[in-house]
């Protein structure tokens, strides 16, 4: 019978003897009570009463075993109960007693023969019960089994290992085989074999190294018929005392041995088992542990184990387990069990395995002592490490053709970023390198693999950069010190703190020490290389962290990251930044994701573009223009300069149709125009930043064709001053200056609106219609001109005109604005008390003919104006010509 078989049928067995244990007491007090219970005795004097008796005092014995108030002291006490096959025996003659009691008190009368029968019914009995017993413990064990089997998963789980074909490190293999040798040296000469010390962080896989040596072991027994070693294992981080953990550690190396064997000889049972039945809520369960309670001395067990050891022929195991967990609990607990472990070194059947994590100044020093050989747990390999992400990357992106990942960087001709360079290891500068130093566990391994895959199949898919997922996965797992502090300063990080005023270069000096100091503190392993490795971390995720690290930062090339890599770092015009999203693990409701829009960019790249579609996914709303088109405009360096230049140019067709400025909801047209503006300048400059980084990766420079998009501005610029004069002139300004140049860009669009204006002038002032800062802005254009002195007294003449003619007041109010300066500086446009109103009169006379407008101004001294910035402007502009107006009257 398998040893977890008959565990389980001992505890059914156990029952049973306190059941009949209970009868026996209750009979052997009522013969020791008869004479002052005479009618009930003779009641029960019947052979048929007493089996009633007995029946009804079985199964309340049962219901107060079975249903206690206090479960969990049950379920304690049913765990530690003696486990030995004796019980069988005592079970029957417990039994038999208790009939040969009953006999003899009278209380059953039965003829010659008939006790033996009686007997041997109740033995058929027991055994009847033991075969139930040991069919219910086979499908206990086999459903725990299968259960066992569809949970542990060694590659994601955190558990630890139990088999060879489990273990996915083959150095632990190694490790576990030298280590067992080493325990079996002595075991052929009778001595005493050696201890072992395993050192390793936590979750380095000790527990699991620990199960491959007792697997390993197991094989080879079976193989060649020998069972000398056994193993036990001895968890100290759950004990909180060091009586505790001493009385635990015996209690492990006992139980294992009652488990071999079945002696008496190892003594009382253990406390904590005495402790459970006197918690039980039954009476005569506490009054059976008063009468078992018997202390012994510890020295006393120990030397009954070796006896027993010695007599079976075994050789015991005790993986002393979590140390490295107790170090920073008690230090007394510690000393006690090296106490304890350095009695057991007397023994020449007890051997241990010591497992403890990195040693802390000044303690531990004894625990190695007590070991001749001491093993180092073996680091996760490099190559381990990358390969683990480089087929999780690709799971991720396997089989999503739908999705477009502009960080796959995975192209024709480029490096893979998870390209493996042992000898750039120590250098910290690429991603590969920053990983294999982070990750130094198996348990941080699959750590990262687990954020990794939950972030990303949870809502973050498409959504971040993959890389920098993983390397702020690995910064939580390898650093979580690091990590929390970022999370609870990430407006330093993300730099989004307001200085109201420049910090000076001592208070710059005074941040950067700052924050040296708290990452010597909350890093895990307090050295240089492990400080400058995270600093590099910190860096390459967010760059603009550079100036508070001081040295090492300036050593370093700062790259700003590109919109369309999604790094975390990331803030778009639009929306929050990628570090929100990957602390809340997907995108906000009030985003645009970023696959609809890439998923778009590659669609048009492919089949082309199509005009009537881009403005109805785009233009023809404001929420479009403001979430969706922003988010668009983020991602144009994905694009071709080519299928940019088409893009902007339906952007600019769009805008010169004057009814479309409405969507912008808001009086003032240019506005929209300025916005659409801004971002058509950015897929400008944008476009083909992502060939441009591909071609530099692939060292074929030579190969990108560079397009020549003067030529397409300077048409553009003829051709939008002819459409709409306002719309050209807000393209000069925002793209065609940067293109052109500011000088030949003013220039060209002068010649075109000159040329626009000669042409009629009736229409080119109509364009000045929507706000009164159009006229400037048409006057200020006009005066590119060379030879805008030649036309100066047409453009005065034609302006005062349309000023005369117009009944409504507003080209007045227009030509009023543009002989005034004026700003406001109360944040508020709308309040008039917060303008500032000035008169060059220098820039006037280059405007206009002056002897021409002064006449006007002094017929309209009396005129009111609707727009009170207008009335207001007007009346500086009367006081600062009182002088010239006075000479008209005289």
């Amino acid at each position: 019978m398998k040893a977890e078989s008959a565990a389980i049928l001992r505890h059914i067995v156990d029952t049973m003897f306190l059941i009949v244990l209970a009868v026996a007491i209750v009979l052997v007090a009522w013969t020791l009570g008869h004479a002052y219970c005479e009618v009930v005795i003779a009641w029960i004097a019947q052979v048929e009463y007493v089996y009633i008796g007995v029946s009804v005092i079985g199964i309340s014995a049962v219901v107060g075993w079975s249903l206690p108030r206090k479960v969990r002291a049950s379920v304690i006490s049913l765990k530690l109960l003696p486990r030995h096959w004796g019980l069988v025996v005592r079970v029957n003659l417990v039994c038999v007693l208790t009939l040969f009691i009953a006999c003899l008190s009278g209380l059953i009368k039965v003829e010659r023969g008939q006790l033996a029968v009686l007997g041997i019914v109740v033995i058929v009995i027991e055994i009847a019960v033991l075969f139930v017993g040991f069919l219910a413990a086979k499908v206990h064990l086999g459903l725990r089994d299968r259960s066992t089997r569809s949970e542990r998963n060694p590659k994601t789980g955190d558990g630890p290992i139990h088999k060879l074909k489990e273990n996915l490190f083959p150095e632990y293999e190694v490790t576990a085989r030298r280590i067992l040798t080493r325990l079996e040296l002595g075991r052929d000469n009778g001595g005493r074999g050696p201890n072992v010390a395993v050192i390793g962080p936590y979750g380095s896989g000790k527990t699991s190294l620990c199960n491959l040596v007792k697997y390993i072991s197991q094989e080879k027994q079976e193989q060649r018929s020998d069972s000398a070693l056994v193993f036990c294992r001895f968890e100290a981080w759950q004990f909180l005392t060091a009586d505790a953990a001493v009385r635990g550690l015996l209690d492990q190396i006992v139980n294992k041995v009652q488990e071999l064997v079945d002696c008496s000889r190892l003594g009382s049972l253990p406390e904590e088992y005495l402790d459970a039945l006197r918690a039980c809520p039954n009476g005569w369960v506490g009054m059976i542990a008063a009468m078992l309670s018997k202390r012994r001395n510890p020295e006393e067990i120990i030397q009954s184990v070796q006896d027993v050891l010695l007599r079976i022929g075994r050789r015991l195991v005790v993986f002393v387990d979590d140390f490295d967990r107790l170090e920073s609990k008690s230090t007394e607990t510690q000393e006690a069990i090296a106490a304890a472990l350095n009695q057991l070194q007397n023994l020449t059947t007890v051997q241990y395995l010591l497992c403890v994590g990195r040693m802390r100044e000044g303690s531990g020093g004894d625990l190695l002592k007590l070991t001749r050989f001491q093993e180092l747990m073996p680091e996760v390999r490099g190559e381990e490490v990358v390969e683990r992400m480089r087929v999780q990357r690709d799971e991720a992106i396997r089989g999503e053709q739908a999705m477009y990942y502009p960080w796959d960087l995975k192209k024709e001709g480029n490096d893979d970023p998870l390209q493996y360079y042992p000898h750039r290891d120590f250098l910290n500068t690429t991603l590969v390198s920053k990983l294999v130093n982070l990750i130094e566990t198996p348990r941080q391994l699959k750590g990262v693999e687990r954020e990794m895959r939950e972030k990303w199949n949870d809502g973050l898919n498409g959504e971040i950069s993959w890389y920098d997922l993983l390397l702020m996965s690995a910064l939580k797992v390898g650093e979580p010190g690091v990590f929390e502090w970022v999370m609870r300063e990430q407006e330093v990080f993300l730099d989004e703190e307001i200085h109201i005023t420049e910090p000076t270069e001592d208070e710059k000096s005074e941040a950067r020490i700052a924050i040296e100091k708290e990452l010597r503190e909350l890093i895990e392993i307090k050295t240089k290389p492990r400080l400058e490795l995270v600093q590099r971390v910190l860096l390459d995720l967010f760059p603009n962290f550079m100036e508070g690290l001081g040295g090492l930062a300036q050593s370093m090339t700062r790259r700003e990251p590109q919109p369309w890599e999604q790094r975390i770092a990331l803030k778009p015009n639009y929306g929050t930044s990628y570090f929100r999203r990957y602390m809340s693990g997907c995108v906000p409701s009030t985003e645009v994701p970023d696959q609809r829009i890439l998923q778009y960019v590659r669609d048009i790249e492919r089949n082309g573009f199509d005009q009537e579609s881009f403005e109805e996914r785009y233009l023809d709303s404001y929420e479009k223009l403001r979430n969706d088109l922003n988010r668009f405009v983020q991602f144009s360096g994905l694009l071709s300069k080519d299928l940019a230049r088409d893009i902007c140019d339906c952007m600019l067709d769009w805008i010169c149709d004057r009814e479309h400025w409405s969507v912008w909801g808001e009086d003032d047209g240019s506005k929209y125009v300025s916005a659409v503006m801004s971002d058509i300048k950015s897929i400008v400059e944008s476009a083909g930043q992502f060939e441009f980084s591909l071609a530099q990766r692939q060292a074929r420079w030579s190969d990108v064709e560079t397009t020549d998009t003067k030529e397409w501005a300077k048409d553009r610029l003829e051709k939008l001053a002819s459409k709409d004069t306002i719309v050209g002139i807000q393209y000069e300004n925002y793209v065609a200056k940067d293109l052109l140049g500011e000088r030949e860009s003013k220039k060209l669009l002068g010649a075109e609106v000159k040329r626009e204006f000669l042409g009629n002038e009736e229409a080119f002032w109509e364009q000045a219609e929507g706000k009164n800062h159009y006229l400037r802005w048409l006057l200020g254009t006009l005066k590119y001109n060379d030879d805008y002195e030649s036309i100066k007294d047409q453009v005065t003449e034609s302006i005062l005109g349309r000023a005369e003619v117009d009944k409504s007041g507003y080209f007045a109010e227009s030509v009023v604005i543009s002989l005034v300066e004026y700003k406001y500086y109360a944040g508020r446009p709308d309040l008039i008390e917060g303008y500032e109103f000035s008169v060059n009169k220098a820039e006037n006379r280059r405007t206009f003919n002056m002897d021409m407008v002064l006449p006007v101004l002094k017929r309209w001294e009396d005129r009111r104006f609707a727009d009170p910035v207008a009335s207001k402007a007007f009346e500086h502009l009367m006081a600062a010509y009182a002088e010239e107006l006075k000479e008209l009257d005289s």
